[in-house]
């Protein structure tokens, strides 16, 4: 008997160590997005992740895009950008060690059921939707029994496997996702609300919130699930973020900003070298008209 206490006290033991090796404290968050234009502004979710401390965000298309909206928060997030995406889905599983990607598909009424809710592909648009109402179907619905399902963001449940780090991947719709996004999440995250009626031409439901809102209360909760945040007042005194101090005008990286003073110099002093060498050489007077033509007369 007491050979069999010490045998179940011992593999109650290592499950134990087995359940804190998987809680979510040590894992962090990235960002996917597509990035198909320069122009293409992402302001206001690079300051969400400045606020919640995402790093990176990863993008498929151009590593440059529009900050408006960002408030200097742009500095402070490193945007990773690749020509596919499964070049850009290696480096989060590989080199940031994401093991689950969730989709984010915007906000929905009525969609509360912790049981989660299966996603449909609107033909049209390409986009994929929680499907919370079974009356909305229509012709462009096309259900997709083979992706896995949408919880709300009050389940918290933002990864399929125990362990490793997580890659939310947004968009730039309130609601939904791009199906080129959508393909490659395991799980999906959707964040519940007040019914607010349907949108006659589309077949769907209104929504107050936006694609940032939304990004934003489900970093919230990710934060609270892995206890890097508690009540939103420790660490941060006289500061709205908790982000390093950066100069307006120049960049983190000191070494850097000094690099490109120094070519910024070399190219002015090059800039007045030629034109001390055109004043020399009397060009200005040639191109003002004032030297003769071989004939004898001049342009002007």
């Amino acid at each position: 008997l007491r050979l069999f206490v010490v045998v179940a006290m011992a593999e109650t033991d290592g499950q134990s160590d087995a359940a804190v090796r998987q809680t979510p404290a040590s894992r962090h968050a990235f960002v996917l997005i597509e990035n198909p234009a320069k122009s293409t502004n992402w302001g206001p979710l690079l300051r969400c992740c400045a606020a919640f401390g995402i790093p990176i965000v990863v993008a498929v298309g151009f590593s440059k895009c529009a900050v408006q909206g960002s408030h200097g928060a742009s500095k402070h997030v490193e945007i990773v950008a690749f020509p596919t995406h499964a070049q850009a889905i290696r480096y989060l599983r590989e080199e940031l060690g994401c093991t689950s990607m969730c989709g984010i598909l915007g906000g929905y009424g009525s969609s509360y059921d912790e049981g989660g809710y299966s996603i449909w592909k609107d033909a049209t648009s390409g986009m994929v939707h929680v499907d919370a109402k079974s009356e909305e179907s229509t012709e462009r619905k096309h259900p997709l029994p083979s992706y896995p399902k949408s919880f709300p963001v009050t389940r918290r449940k933002f990864s399929a496997r125990d362990g490793g780090n997580v890659c939310f991947v947004v968009g730039k719709k309130s609601k939904g996702l791009p199906i080129t996004l959508a393909e490659h999440c395991d799980i999906f995250c959707h964040v519940p609300h007040v019914f607010c009626g349907l949108k006659e031409d589309l077949g769907l439901e209104n929504t107050m919130i936006n694609a940032e809102t939304c990004f934003s209360i489900i970093l919230h909760h990710f934060m609270l699930w892995t206890g890097n945040v508690n009540d939103g007042t420790a660490g941060f005194v006289g500061q709205k973020y908790e982000v390093k101090k950066v100069v307006k005008g120049a960049y983190q990286d000191s070494q850097r900003a000094e690099a490109e003073r120094q070519e910024r110099l070399k190219q002015r002093r090059i800039l007045e070298e030629m034109a001390d060498d055109v004043m020399g050489a009397g060009c200005i007077g040639g191109l003002l008209g004032d030297d003769e033509n071989v004939g004898g007369k001049g342009d002007y």
